[in-house]
């Protein structure tokens, strides 16, 4: 186990948070200066960064478990914007998670996070669609923007106990309960 990996991944979830936050933070700003596709656009980006603190939870106790190609997994799934924000999805939902919810609501978390990533990039760039040029539209972006600022503002406010321990505290934790998750992931 090396526990240098630990200490510097438990940093990145510390880093992945305070973005997320001065993203949602900047998506606010721009909502309230009616800049409604803008606001969604950075909205979504909040919300994948929220979704990444799930993979760098799990990344941290592979890490301790000394799982092969671990970190070359964590990288790819880290880097796809469908993945982050199916995490996210999941995170955010009322329902008991279990593995079986998860497995469930595989399928439907990954069409609502590709609809997501899409409207993301109608929202931020100019598209070409039936012979002509379309810029993105504030007044069809509004409710949307609206709606994902709620989902990130809930996710803020549900994973604020992140920053309300210490990294130390965290690697206390992981470590304690490491073996106990691994042991979960292997069933399935």
């Amino acid at each position: 186990m090396n526990k240098k990996n630990i200490k510097k991944t438990i940093d990145g979830m510390f880093l992945v948070y305070k973005n997320a936050v001065n993203l949602y933070e900047e998506a606010k700003i721009l909502f309230n200066n009616k800049r409604y596709s803008r606001a969604y656009v950075l909205g979504v980006i909040s919300f994948e960064e929220l979704g990444k603190l799930i993979m760098v939870g799990s990344e941290i106790i592979n890490i301790i478990n000394e799982r092969p190609n671990s970190q070359k997994i964590f990288i790819k799934k880290y880097k796809s914007h469908i993945n982050k924000i199916s995490r996210s999805i999941l995170a955010n939902s009322k329902k008991k998670v279990t593995i079986n919810y998860i497995t469930r609501t595989f399928l439907s978390r990954k069409q609502k996070a590709i609809i997501m990533d899409v409207n993301k990039q109608e929202a931020f760039y100019v598209n070409y669609n039936k012979n002509k040029f379309v810029a993105p539209n504030d007044k069809r972006f509004k409710k949307k923007a609206k709606n994902i600022l709620n989902e990130c503002k809930n996710r803020i406010e549900k994973d604020k106990f992140i920053i309300e321990k210490s990294k130390e505290e965290w690697l206390k934790i992981f470590l304690k309960n490491a073996k106990e998750i691994n042991n979960i992931q292997k069933k399935y």
